[in-house]
Parts: C-alpha cells; sequence; structure tokens
C-alpha cells in the first residue's frame, strides 16, 4: 500500500501486517490499487482506465481534471458538461458506465476528500476549508461533512490529530 510520507507512521503503527511503500505514488499488488491521494487519485484512474477493455471516453478524463483543479469553485453539472464538450445527459451517461456514480456525486466525494485532507493536515478555519473545497457556506459544509463521515469537521479534526500524537498539523498557504 502506498501513502502520503507524513501519514506512513500512523499507518504502519496502526496495521503493522500492512506494507507501507511510500516511494511511489501509485501502487498496485494483487488486483488492489493505492495512490497517495490528490493528483494521483487521477492518474490512478487514467492507469484502470487504460487497462480496462473499454476505456472511458477523454472528455471525461478530461472533466475529471478539470473538476478536481476546480473544487472550491461551484460548479453545476452543466460547467462539467461544458467542459467535457458534450450534454449534461451523455456526460451524466459515462460518468455513470465509468465510475457508477453520478458526476455530482463524484464532485461531493472529492470536496470531501479535500475536506478531510486539510482537516488532518492544516490548522485552516473551518470557515475557510467550506471555501476553499467549494462547499459555500460554513453550514453546507457542516451539513454534508456530518452526513458523509457521522462526525463535525471539528469533531473529525480533534480526532484525527489526538490518537498517535502525530503533532501540529501545517497551514496551506
Amino acid at each position: 500500500m502506498t501513502v502520503h510520507h507524513d501519514l506512513a507512521g500512523d499507518l504502519r503503527a496502526r496495521f503493522p501486517r500492512v506494507l507501507v511503500d511510500t516511494s511511489a505514488p501509485v501502487l498496485a499488488d494483487g488486483g488492489i490499487h493505492t495512490c497517495v491521494g490528490g493528483t494521483t487519485a487521477v492518474e490512478l484512474y487514467r492507469d484502470l482506465v487504460r487497462r480496462d477493455d473499454n476505456p472511458a471516453p477523454d472528455e471525461l478524463t478530461d472533466v475529471l481534471e478539470w473538476a478536481t483543479a476546480r473544487l472550491g469553485e461551484p460548479l453545476s453539472l452543466a460547467d462539467l458538461a461544458r467542459a467535457a464538450h458534450v450534454s449534461s445527459r451523455t456526460l451524466a451517461r459515462r460518468f455513470e458506465a465509468a465510475l457508477g456514480t453520478t458526476p455530482m456525486q463524484w464532485l461531493l466525494s472529492q470536496r470531501l476528500r479535500r475536506a478531510l485532507y486539510l482537516l488532518e493536515t492544516t490548522c485552516e478555519p473551518i470557515e475557510r476549508i467550506a471555501r476553499m473545497t467549494g462547499f459555500g457556506s460554513t453550514s453546507n459544509f457542516r451539513l454534508q461533512f456530518t452526513r458523509a463521515t457521522g462526525a463535525s469537521p471539528q469533531s473529525y479534526r480533534r480526532t484525527a490529530r489526538d490518537p498517535n500524537g502525530l503533532g501540529a498539523p501545517r497551514r496551506v498557504g
């Protein structure tokens, strides 16, 4: 399994039987694919698409990259479809076929992943993380985050930092 080098020690401590490798951003072992996150998730997706007998259209890969680079912006289904140069219906069908989800659910999951990372690794205020991840308001961020994780952003941040003494998070500037 690969993981960002900042989190490797904690992962090794929690799961001592798992081989943790920080030398490569993407690894595949026995059909299990892992990546360190961020833009490497797109690289992992591209690799999986290349291996697939029925690869997703290039427009989908392009729109994934485009949307990932703009998670902090308000994005609609129409925005994603325009970026992919297809209709909203076509984009929805391609997402379902390639990823098994809707474009907006995929976008929400990417925003939540970014929020988790920021909560774990930065001292940014919740209000700023809400804006940085495209949730807009703090109340919407709290609602979506709590629905997805079962914890408030502040509670998640405390829990993610305390158990193993990971040290003070860095501030993203």
